[in-house]
């Protein structure tokens, strides 16, 4: 091969290997986890997240989707709120990030991933010494087809209570 057949060749070549590149990532991503709605919904009670004057202020809830719940019962509060923490390691499928005031309820449309066997909150209390700051709730279904119906008729209900924040999977 000459040397301008070369040049020609090489943006060919690289449109080619391009192509091939998207492809496999475009297989890659059928390939993915299952996906579906999860509806939640969240109450928070008016005289939640007091100052210290008692003045209810709005909270900040963070919601875990888990392959298992260990690690983040065992994590401390700074390192759960730092979204780069790496401590929650492969057990971390998603995260998601809500702000709720006093007295508000919010309806919330989440994905939830086939991996997520449990769901974590934590709320970030102003005092959170003395919070009860972290709730976690099992997902009662392994097989996908159970998880579809049983998010077809619960929900993931969190309260949001003083200094305590609660979730459950309920039926809607």
């Amino acid at each position: 091969m000459n040397d301008h057949a070369r040049r020609a060749a090489g943006p060919t070549r690289t449109l080619w290997l391009l192509a091939a590149a998207l492809c496999a990532l475009g297989a890659a991503d059928g390939a993915a986890a299952k996906e579906t709605k999860l509806k939640s919904e969240v109450i928070a009670a008016e005289n939640i997240n007091p100052s210290r004057r008692g003045t209810p202020q709005p909270v900040k809830l963070h919601i875990f989707y888990l392959t298992a719940e260990d690690k983040f019962m065992q994590v401390n509060f700074a390192d759960l709120v730092a979204p780069e923490s790496p401590l929650l390691g492969d057990e971390l499928v998603r995260r998601a990030e809500h702000l709720v005031g006093p007295g508000e309820q919010l309806a919330l449309d989440e994905q939830f991933d086939e991996a997520a066997k449990f769901i974590g909150v934590i709320a970030e209390f102003t005092e959170i010494e003395q919070a009860a700051w972290r709730a976690v709730a099992a997902v009662p279904a392994r097989r996908w087809t159970d998880v579809l119906r049983l998010f077809k008729n619960s929900k993931l209900h969190i309260l949001v209570d003083g200094t305590t924040v609660t979730c459950a999977i309920v039926e809607d």
